[in-house]
This record gives structure tokens, sequence and C-alpha cells, in this order.
């Protein structure tokens, strides 16, 4: 089974559902896709008053593939707009163009001067782009490199950037434009030969350029000397001093720099592990992941990572967690939060824990459990790892490993173990190559398609996508993207023929079309279809988590609590668990009556989710059915101040106060709230039913509840309380034939007795 299943895996829903019923919020069609627009209305456009009306026209002009010479125009004026997005937008669009935007090249040179550094970065990439140029040309590139027309100095750069390695010759002239007295020319030297590959030679250089006036020039030369690598060792006291500048953006750049150098740079550690206390987020990251390459002794690194590993930020826990594998044994103390962190939601996270644990050896016993549980990971590559680390800690727990994983694991083991001197000997994440279209052109397709996706022009995006698919009919991702939008549109039908086409011609394990496909059915209401999909997902991927929740979800609504249970249940032990299966295993619970369980599933689901305004719901109805009134109104206030305007809220807690007779007018005002919200929903049309009716207010409880049995005709405690209202009214007959149909629909034996009771007081009248 592989790990990278499909690019489309990424787009699996973490939250199948809320309330067990998936809902996707529709996506607004947009503008009209460039290709079907009237040309020359964009045209026109492009001298619109509004910069961005005209960004806006160039941009659908270039992306049409259209005639673009009139857009070139427009966006050279648009790169002297006062807008720097406007600025950059106009360049990175004249970029696109290529070639064809050479009447820009002047204005393009402008803006490498430009006071904003992201439009210089955005024009000298342009330039490139239309320059265009190959290996032949770097003989003249470098020549006009030295001209004294700015201009072409400019457009040598450019080109000589988009060759990168393979204008090597130019490195010894751009380190003499490193001393310029110009400081944007200095600029474009140390970015050029960023691009190029520096090497050692432009070390003394570079050092200088570390107390250059542009700042922006500065970072620059710090990155490359960081990409130099150990030859740059020279550097590392001027980098060391620049740690304390004032200025953030400059210490990252010096941290990262030092990094790179590595165990050369090994007085700089006291200096970053201090930094890593720093409250910039960045700089913490920054120090981390130098210290990572400089490996400082383990007494003063050790400490100040595994405190690390509580950061709140994740990119400084996973420099963290990196770091702290080069010190092996050394990082025992570690072990506690590296185990904690087996559980975390990133899949690099608790893989990176897991090999670091593995680094740490028998050192890291403590782990062991956490470990065990790790076997029972989504994701392969995880799972592979932890039965390693498992193996290297304490591998008398070998048995505990299922076959295949350990056949695995071993093999993996020997490689490292029997890799030759001077072969790289360790554990690395891999994924497995995801085979492309047919054709360049159904690829250019489904990347326009997403981009018009992107916008929100979802009639563009269509068209896109099956113009890949006329490209490439086996292109099963043109038709996965294209059934999502259909189901966006609730165009239930086209999705499900889109997703049974990608899993026909998808010629690899196709688990998440199986699962994309079911909850397609869900939304149709046909779970018999929904699960039968959850099956083949699940037998493709024991691991796969949301299908296990999703199925549940199925059985949950045919009434099948048992089997639902059941799923939710594997859906939780996963790891990372779904974490919406604790509240709805907890409302399966409750529906079997199984009181004191649901109320813990609810309160594990709160520790999940704390601010999700459903399990405090959820709570609240445990706690109600348990007769613990004040704390279960407590809890559906939570979810109120959690979701002010949550119409599911509102109606809970108003139906909770009218079932208590109290407060009965803040509990009709928050019904109203709930029904203007939805105004079709049947429960909440009985809220505000019942209410009218412990109001006194007759008229408006039977219109109320008629309307919500006219909805929904199989409620019990509806056709119940309808029976109620026309029996207080004096309709006996009426009244007697709602409660004949809410006992023909009750469930619960209470419900049953109350009902016969009612209809032999109503027969003695």
């Amino acid at each position: 089974m592989t790990t990278n299943r499909c690019p489309t895996s990424v787009l699996r829903m973490p939250c199948l559902l809320c309330l067990l019923l998936l809902t996707l919020t529709a996506v607004s069609s947009g503008q009209t896709p460039a290709a079907a627009a009237d040309v020359p209305s964009l045209v026109k456009e492009l001298q619109d008053k509004d910069a961005k009306v005209r960004i806006s026209a160039a941009q659908r002009l270039v992306a049409s593939g259209v005639e673009v010479e009139p857009a070139v125009s427009a966006l050279i004026e648009l790169v002297r707009d006062k807008d720097v997005q406007i600025r950059r937008q106009a360049i990175e669009t004249l970029e696109k163009i290529g070639p064809g935007a050479k009447a820009a090249v002047h204005i393009l040179t402008e803006a490498l001067r430009d006071e904003n550094y992201l439009v210089r970065y955005a024009a000298l990439t342009a330039l490139g782009s239309v320059r265009q140029a190959t290996a032949a040309d770097v003989p003249a590139l470098i020549k006009d490199l030295k001209d004294k027309d700015a201009q072409l100095r400019a457009l040598a750069a450019g080109g000589l950037s988009a060759l990168e390695e393979k204008a090597k010759d130019a490195i010894p002239t751009l380190i003499e434009l490193l001393k310029d007295e110009d400081k944007y020319t200095r600029w474009l030297a140390v970015y050029t030969m960023g691009e190029i590959e520096p090497d050692e030679s432009a070390v003394p250089a570079l050092i200088k350029l570390l107390k250059d006036e542009d700042k922006h020039t500065r970072s620059h030369a710090m990155s490359q000397l960081g990409r130099i690598g150990p030859e740059a060792r020279a550097a590392v006291p001027a980098l060391i001093e620049v740690l304390s500048d004032k200025d953030a953006h400059l210490q990252g750049h010096a941290a990262s720099a030092l990094g790179g150098i590595g165990s050369d740079a090994k007085a700089a550690a006291p200096a970053l592990v201090k930094m890593l206390k720093d409250p910039n987020s960045n700089l913490r990251s920054a120090a981390a992941f130098a210290l990572r390459t400089i490996e400082p002794d383990a007494s003063l690194a050790v400490p100040a990572l595994t405190e690390a590993l509580k950061d709140e930020d994740s990119s400084v826990r996973m420099f963290a967690i990196d770091a702290l594998q080069k010190f092996g044994p050394a990082a025992k103390a570690a072990t506690p939060l590296l185990a904690d962190l087996l559980k975390a939601p990133s899949l690099i996270s608790r893989y990176e824990a897991a090999n670091t644990l593995r680094a740490i050896g028998p050192e890291a016993k403590e782990a062991v459990p956490a470990l065990l549980r790790s076997l029972n990971d989504r994701d392969e590559l995880v799972r592979k790892i932890v039965a390693i680390a498992l193996l290297k800690i304490a591998p008398e727990n070998e048995s505990k490993i299922t076959p295949n994983l350990l056949k695995e694991a071993k093999a993996l083991i020997a490689a490292v173990e029997n890799a030759k001197p001077g072969e790289r000997a360790s554990y690395t994440l891999g994924f497995m190559p995801v085979p492309g279209p047919k054709s360049a052109e159904a690829s250019n397709h489904l990347q326009r398609g997403h981009e018009f996706k992107r916008q929100g022009n979802l009639d563009a995006a269509i068209a896109s996508y099956t113009k890949a698919i006329e490209f490439d009919p086996q292109y099963s991702e043109a038709y996965y993207y294209r059934a999502v939008i259909h189901r966006a549109r609730d165009n239930h039908n086209a999705a499900l023929a889109d997703f049974t086409k990608a899993i026909k011609v998808e010629s690899g394990s196709h688990e998440v079309y199986y699962y994309e496909r079911a909850v397609t059915h869900m939304q149709k209401r046909d779970y018999e279809a929904a699960i039968a999909d959850f099956n083949e997902a699940v037998k493709l991927d024991p691991y796969y988590a949301n299908a296990y929740y999703g199925r549940g979800a199925s059985y949950h609504w045919r009434g099948n609590y048992e089997a639902a249970i059941k799923d939710y249940d594997r859906a939780a032990e996963i790891i990372p668990p779904v974490v919406e299966a604790f509240g709805a295993r907890g409302r399966a619970k409750l529906s079997q009556g199984r009181v004191g369980e649901s109320l813990a599933d609810f309160d594990e689901a709160i520790k999940a989710e704390p601010q999700k305004a459903m399990n405090y719901r959820g709570r609240g109805d445990a706690l109600k059915a348990l007769g613990k009134l004040a704390e279960a109104e407590a809890s559906y206030r939570e979810a109120i101040r959690l979701a002010p305007d949550d119409p599911s809220s509102l109606n809970r807690l108003g139906y909770f106060l009218v079932e208590q007779d109290k407060s009965l007018a803040e509990a009709l005002q928050l019904i109203q709230r709930a029904v203007e919200a939805q105004p079709k929903n049947p429960t909440f049309l009985h809220s505000l039913g019942w209410a009218h009716f412990k109001l006194g207010r007759f008229d408006e409880a039977e219109r109320y509840l008629s309307e919500s049995v006219r909805r929904n005709a199989e409620s019990a405690v509806t056709q119940e309380h309808l029976g109620d209202v026309r029996a207080r009214r004096g309709d006996t007959r009426q009244a007697r034939s709602a409660w004949k149909k809410a006992l023909s629909l009750a469930v619960e034996d209470e419900a049953k007795v109350r009902l016969k009771e009612k209809l032999n007081g109503a027969a003695n009248d």
C-alpha cells in the first residue's frame, strides 16, 4: 500500500460530518471565464480608471491564451502604480507573457530600483522570462553584465539568474559587481549570484556585504554564505555579530547561514540557544534549525531543544525534533515529550519523533507504550519507522508488530546497517511517484482549472477540467476535481458519475475516490450505497480513519448504533484519531440509553476540540438525561457563547428552557433566531410551536407545529405536541389522530405509555 496515494489525498475532509450530516458551502461562480469573454470588452477594461479592473482584465487576457499585445502596454503602466500589490501583479503577469513582453524591458529595469524589495525580485524574475536565455548565451550575457547601460546589465542578470548553475562562469564578474558603488547594482549581483550557486571564491566579498547599507543585500549575502557551507567558515565571527542585530529579519538570516556552515560554526551555539527563547517564533525556528547542523555539546543544546518541543510554533518543534536526533542517547531527557508528539496531527512530526526515539535507542524505553499505540498510526511510513524504533529500543516487543510490517522494518534496518562507506545510511521519508497525465496539454488544463477554482470561477474550472479529460480520457484527477465542483453545486448525479469514472481509470490505489463517492452518497441520504463505498475504501487502506468515521455515520443514520459505535471506536483509535468520532459516539450511546458512557465521550470530545459548540450541546443532552439540569443549561449556554449565531445551539437552549417552563420569553427569542436562520427546519419550527403553546398562544402554536409536521411527518414528539395543542383547543378528534400517529412512530417505552394514557383519556371525554 502506498502512502502517497495521489495528489487528491490531501483533499480528504478532516471533519466528515457535523451533527452527522455533511454539508458543503456553495461557491459563487465569480467572473466570466476569459476564454469565453468578449476580447474587445476586456481590451476596453484595460483603460478603466480603477487599477484593479485593469489588472484583472490583463490577467484574464493572458490566461485565455489569446493575443496579449494589448495587455502589455496596460501592464507597463500598472508597474508604475502607487499600490505595491498592483505593481507586483503586473510584473508577475508580464513574466507569464515571457518573450512577448519585450516592450516592458525598460519598465522592468526601472522596477529593479523599486522601494519594495518584493517588487524588485519579481522584476528580475520577469526579465529572465522575457530574455529566455540558453547556456549558449552565457558569454554574451557576461559581457553585457559589464556594460555601462543599466538596462542591459539588468537584462543580462535576469537571463543569468534563470539559467542557474549553467551560468557558473558569471560568478567572477558578479563578485566584482558586489563591490559596485551603486546599492541596487550590489543587490542585483548578490541576488543573481544566489540563483546561480556561489562558491568559496565569493566568501570575502560576501563577508564585506554583511555591513551593506541595504538590509536586503545583507540578508542575501548571508543566504549565499549559508549555501556555500563549510567553505564559508571565515564568515562565522561576522555572522555571530549579526545575531545581536536589532533587525529580526537579519538575525534569522544569520542563524540560517550559521546552520548552513555547520559544525565549523560551533562558536555560535550559546547565542543560538539563547535565541530559542526569543519572543519571535521565526527566530526560534531559525535557531533550532541551525543547532540541528552545528551539533554543539549535548549538555548545552539538549535541555534547550527539549524545552523547544513544547513550543506553540510547529516549525520550531519540528526543527527541535530533528536537532535532537543528532545527539542520539544523549537526548534521553527528551523522551517523554517525543512520545507525546507521536500523537501530533502532522505526519512529519510523528515520523520524526519516532525517528528521534530510534536514534536515542534503548535509553528511550519510557516511550515504548506510546510506540506500541503508534503501530496503529494511519500512515504507513510512520508505522514503519515506529516498528524500527521498537526493534531498536525494546526488541522484546517484536511479537506485537504485524508480520508484514516486521518484515519491512527488518529489511530497512539491514539496508542501513549494510550501507557501504560513503553511502547515506539513514531512514528517510519516501513517497511513491504519482503517474502524470499522458500529455502536457492535459496537465496545463488541469492547472488552469485549479486556478479558476481558486478564483471562484467554477464554470471556467469545469470547462478546463473537461478539456484536460479530452486530451487524456484516463486522467483520473481531472474527473475527481470536476466531481468535487459538481458536488459543491449539489449536482450529485454528475459528481457520482465523475467519481465512478475516476475509480475505473485510476491505475493505482484509489481509496480516496471510493471515500469521496461515499460522501456524495451520504449527501443524497443513500446510506446503503455510502456504506458499500466506505467498505471498499477501508479494504484498500485498513487505516483510513475518516472512512471508518463516515461508515459509522451512515450506520448511525440508519439506526444501527452498535455498528456505528464499532466504527467510531476504530476512527478514534487510529493515530491521529478523527476527533469528531468522540462526539458522534457519544450521540450514538445516548440514543442507546448509555448516558454515563455518552457523557464521558462528550467530555473527551471537548478535550479534543474545546472551541466546538456541538460538543457542548451533546454534553448538555447527556447531563439533561442524567437529571443534572443546572449543569445541562450551563453546557448549552457555553455552546452559544462559543457560537452566538449557531441555529442549533440557539434552538437547543431555547427548547430546554421551554421544557423546564423557565425563562419562556428568553426561550422564545432564542428559538425565533434559529427559525429566522433556517425557516424550513422542522425541528426549529416544532420548538417555536411548543414555546407558543407554553405561553398560551394556541393559534401560533398550531400553525408552527402543523408546518413542522408538514415538513417532517415522522417525528413522534411533534405529532404528540400537535395533538396536545388541538386537545387544549377542544378539537378531540384531531388530537386523537395526531396522538395515534405519534404512538405509531414512538420508540421509547415511556413515550408509548404516555400516549396511550392520552388516548384513553380522550376516549373517556
